[in-house]
Order: C-alpha cells, then structure tokens, then sequence
C-alpha cells in the first residue's frame, strides 16, 4: 500500500496496459506526487493509436524528490516504442538516463559512467520507396521543403536527433503551424516549439508532437512530397535510419 515517505520517482506505463492498469500507475504516481509536496495536475496522456509518448516533469516537488510521468502508447511493454530491428534507439533509454543522472553528485574516485552510445548524423530512408529524406535543392532558406531522393551522403539528407528535434542543413524539421492531414514538412530555425518535436517509434513511424501526424512520403519517386498526414501504419510512413 506504499507508505507516506518521499521517492523520487519516474513511472513509464502504456495506456493500453491490460496486466496493470493505467489507473494503478495513475495511482501510484499520485501518492509520490502528494509525498514530495509536488504540485497535483493532470498529465496529458498520449490518444490510442498515435503510437506516441508524453513525458510530465511535476513542479514544486521537494529538492532531490522529482516526480516524472512517461505515458505511452502501448500495453504491458514499451516495445511498441524499442528498437525493432530498424535501427532506432528506445526513447525510454535516454529519459530513464536523464533521470537517474540528475542524482550525480560530482565525478567518483574510481569510475566514470557514460551514456549509451548514439550516432551523430544518419540518413532517413523512407520503407515504401527506398529512397532518403531530402532537403529539395539543398537548400538552407527557412520555409524549404522536404522530398525524397536517391540516397546520397551530402549535407541535405544528413539529419541529427537534438531532444526531439531532428536537424539537417543547419535547421530543424519543421511542420507548418496549424499543419493539418497532406500539409508539407519544411525546415526553419530551431526554436524548440511543438511543431518542430517528433516522437520516433519503434515502428518506423516519425510523429508530430504538435499535430499527432505520421511524416509521409506522397509517391515513390524522386522529388516526391513529404507531408504530415494521418497515421495508418503504411510504409509510406515509415522510416529507417541508414
């Protein structure tokens, strides 16, 4: 029944959990909430089927007590959201990473710990074409647009995850502001809004935090459009690091 005392505490559970009910992982978090003197709210939660995440960092806690809520799309496991043989790394790695390392009090007589190993910059190879993710022209102006392209190793298909930011060209990833289902994805300075965050699944699927839209190819040839659009699971949407 967990006692009074305070925990610092981070709790990652999916939604669609059918062995430990989301309610009990609600539950639980609200008792630490209370015990850590955090301020109560009610933590987003990702909308079945958008095979997203959404992390809540609670304010006010106790100094050292932090409460952190990481809701998924998924049930009793984050595989929905591990790598899948497709070369993406697990967002639960780097969240749990930052948590736990918040606590380091200074460097140790005797070891050094690291973070997991991540690759600087790689392509983005689009599952239903076998083409990239291409910055059209190799351009750097705010507003270009993407398409996909014969894959090739220059600056303009060269992307960097930041966060939840993907970068290329100097820029960041950008879906228009009100981008609705078939709007055109672009790059523009990166200034840390939700429409330039993505959640990369497990799955392959690139979505908007913004708008809950799945980054789409529109064909499978070269100069081909990439849009936001709705997610179905298609491989049009999905992608692969190479």
């Amino acid at each position: 029944s967990g006692g009074n005392d305070p925990i610092a505490y981070m709790g990652i559970h999916g939604v669609s959990d059918n062995v430990l009910n989301i309610g009990l992982g609600r539950g639980l978090r609200d008792r630490f909430v209370r015990n850590n003197g955090c301020t109560a709210q009610n933590a987003p939660e990702p909308r079945a089927g958008s095979r997203t995440h959404i992390i809540t960092n609670y304010s006010g806690c106790r100094a050292g007590y932090p409460v952190v809520w990481a809701a998924f799309d998924g049930g009793h496991t984050p595989g929905p959201i591990d790598s899948g043989g497709d070369g993406w790394r697990t967002w639960t790695s780097g969240e749990a990473w930052k948590f736990i390392t918040q606590f380091d009090g200074g460097p140790g007589p005797t070891t050094t710990t690291t973070p997991p190993p991540d690759p600087t910059t790689f392509r983005l190879r689009g599952e239903g074409s076998g083409r990239c993710l291409d910055v059209t022209g190799a351009g750097t102006a705010n507003g270009t647009q993407l398409i996909i392209w014969d894959c090739h190793t220059n600056a303009n298909q060269q992307f960097s995850q930041n966060g939840q930011a993907l970068q290329v060209s100097g820029k960041c990833l950008d879906a228009p502001n009100n981008a609705g289902s078939g709007t055109r994805v672009q790059i523009w300075d990166c200034h840390g809004g939700a429409n330039q965050n993505w959640n990369v699944t497990g799955t392959g699927t690139i979505t908007s935090v913004q708008t809950g839209l799945c980054l789409t190819a529109g064909g499978t040839g070269n100069n081909s459009a990439v849009t936001v659009a709705t997610c179905r699971g298609g491989t049009d949407q999905r992608w692969a690091k190479a």
